[in-house]
């Protein structure tokens, strides 16, 4: 008796029934995965000092802070800067995960030196940050993977640069308008987000911030912008810097900007949102 003929699924039906079976056994992995799991959607961070099974090694720091920013140097010491009016906090990790502080987390910054401003010839003072930008910056001629690294932070609105040393205890703060050599100091950082950019040119740590400045006030109480400004620095020393400002009138009423350098061009790319299209220089 002739056996018989076997019917052969064509190959795109067996990839197809092979998909299929695969997509099905993955669903169910992850059915099975979220029943053995001990958290839920109603689960919450407790503000105990008893750990749930959801989330555990919370770290909690006492007082409240804003505009954390997290940096990681080359030596591979993780550094996050939080603040509270005047107040700076320093979270400091080893990469062997022991505090950077002397073996302890955190190092505070009680009161920061205040910064003055004027405005209709009247004066006043800041310490504060808003929407904040970090970032590890070195001295103008150290360009090497090994050289020092300091934190600077500079922020929207009437407040700080700052630029810290914080193995040594030692900063310097600014007025972030004076710091960017803007020509109208109480014209103040008017970004919820703007660019910080490092660029090393001839063996040179060139930085440059793109922003836009506080113009003036409509009819109907809102505040505007109708710029943005390219401020270019290099650090000299842990108190002095050298900087160049640009403003470029093309940029009616926006408060979000952001930039990126193009190396092979040697040029930075401008991206901000007018109120309504989206332009691109």
């Amino acid at each position: 008796m002739a056996p018989k003929s076997i019917k052969r699924i064509p190959s795109t039906k067996a990839n197809y029934y092979l998909y299929c079976t695969l997509f099905i056994f993955l669903i169910l992995v992850q059915i099975q995965k979220i029943n053995n799991e001990t958290c839920s959607k109603t689960s919450k961070i407790s503000t105990s000092s008893t750990k749930t099974s959801c989330f555990n090694e919370i770290i909690r720091f006492q007082g409240s802070y804003r505009a954390g920013q997290f940096a990681v140097r080359n030596d591979g010491v993780l550094l996050v800067e939080y603040s509270s009016d005047g107040k700076r906090l320093f979270y400091g990790l080893d990469p062997n995960g022991r505090g950077h502080f002397n073996d302890t987390t955190n190092k505070i910054i009680e009161n920061m030196d205040n910064a003055y401003y004027w405005i209709e010839h009247t004066q006043y003072t800041t310490n504060v940050r808003y929407e904040s930008k970090n970032r590890l910056v070195k001295l103008k001629d150290e360009t090497s993977n090994s050289a020092k690294e300091y934190i600077f932070s500079i922020s929207s609105y009437h407040s700080l640069a700052e630029l810290h040393d914080i193995d040594n205890n030692n900063y310097k703060a600014w007025l972030a308008t004076e710091f960017l050599d803007c020509y109208d100091k109480w014209r103040y950082v008017f970004s919820f987000q703007f660019s910080l950019l490092h660029y090393i040119n001839s063996n040179t740590n060139v930085y440059y911030a793109v922003y836009v400045q506080y113009k003036g006030v409509e009819e109907d109480g809102r505040a505007y912008s109708e710029s943005y400004s390219i401020s270019k620095f290099t650090f000299n020393s842990l108190t002095d810097r050298t900087v160049t400002y640009k403003e470029f009138l093309d940029n009616y009423d926006n408060r979000i900007v952001s930039a990126f350098i193009m190396t092979k061009y040697n040029k930075i790319m401008v991206f901000f949102l007018r109120r309504v299209q989206i332009h691109i220089l």
